[in-house]
């Protein structure tokens, strides 16, 4: 069963999995929350009180979250944004870096939890590009190292981390690997006149924007 949620003006429009959304007023989706919050705490053996009494400190961009008592499950949603870009031609080569517009992406991430120490660790990822803004269509990273899946191709870049069953900011360091860590030719797909990876980062660092529509 899943649950998603949208702010109005007045009210909240809850909408469960596929059912038309309903409207649910603030002093009530302020109880929900609380009692979510709740059965987190019981769920994972936590305490409400102390300074940071009931905060569970999310990643940035984050639109959905999934708590279980084994596992814990992520959504973030990534605006388009201008980022520095590296293509490593091989080692001992020097990088080629391009500036440009980095599609808006969805990450799906999975954690499990360690029934010994409490805390989440990473099981599962996946990043796919939102071709429309509410991300009803996602496609391929248009970029190496990624797969059909949308799971990606970490290689040396890869870590393990462990995150604290109340804070989980450190996940966004699964789109952060991909994004930051310089690209090579590893699964790259042509697009269009583009044979190279070059070829491509050079073309979009021309834009202002995003072409989806060329995906």
């Amino acid at each position: 069963m899943t649950y998603s949620f949208r702010l109005d003006s007045s009210v909240v429009q809850v909408k469960k999995d596929a059912q038309e959304e309903f409207p649910v007023t603030y002093p009530d989706w302020f109880k929900y929350v609380d009692n979510l919050k709740a059965r987190f705490y019981s769920d994972h053996g936590l305490s409400n009180s102390g300074e940071d009494a009931g905060l569970i400190r999310l990643p940035p961009f984050c639109t959905g979250i999934s708590l279980q008592s084994d596992s814990a499950s992520l959504e973030m949603t990534i605006p388009e944004q201008r980022k520095t870009v590296s293509f490593s031609p091989g080692r001992g080569e020097t990088l080629q870096t391009f500036s440009i517009p980095f599609p808006r992406t969805r990450v799906n991430l999975k954690l499990r939890k360690e029934p010994k120490t409490g805390q989440f660790r990473f099981s599962h990822v996946t990043l796919w590009v939102m071709k429309d803004a509410l991300g009803n269509t996602l496609v391929r990273m248009p970029f190496p190292n990624a797969y059909d899946n949308g799971t990606i191709c970490y290689g040396d870049n890869a870590y393990d981390l462990r995150f604290p069953a109340k804070d989980l900011r450190e996940t966004f360091s699964y789109y952060s690997m991909y994004t930051d860590a310089p690209f090579n030719s590893d699964l790259w797909r042509q697009h269009g006149p583009y044979e190279t990876v070059p070829q491509w980062l050079a073309y979009l660092s021309t834009l202002d924007t995003f072409p989806y529509e060329e995906i």
